[in-house]
């Protein structure tokens, strides 16, 4: 039985944030609910082409899938901006979002280094 996880404290999203430092923390309304917020890690990832930033955007999807945690994402040309939040605890930030994190890095840092 996997154990729900839970909105990290103040301290603890800092430490995630030092092991993720390409990695904000924003608080924005949610968007069907504006009277309500969520706190999100967000990041923007910028490719050398449309074509790598799709490219990354699938290649995120398996993970994404098993772990099955799904990121808010926006791409518009080259650019990939992920939002990051665990819904079920109320839109905070859990253990899982840096997990996604952490692993959406790695695979910018491989596609990038391929390219390279």
């Amino acid at each position: 039985m996997t154990s729900q996880p839970r909105a990290l404290t103040p301290d603890e999203l800092q430490q995630g944030l030092a092991t993720c430092p390409n990695w904000t923390i924003v608080t924005s309304p949610l968007p069907d609910e504006p009277q309500t917020t969520q706190t999100e890690l967000r990041r923007s990832f910028r490719f050398a082409t449309f074509n790598q930033a799709m490219a990354f955007m699938q290649a995120a999807i398996p993970f994404i899938d098993e772990m099955n945690h799904h990121p808010r994402w926006e791409n518009a040309h080259r650019n990939v901006t992920v939002w990051l939040s665990t819904w079920d605890i109320g839109h905070a930030v859990s253990n899982l979002d840096f997990d996604l994190a952490r692993h959406l890095d790695a695979l910018a840092d491989r596609m990038n280094e391929s390219k390279a």
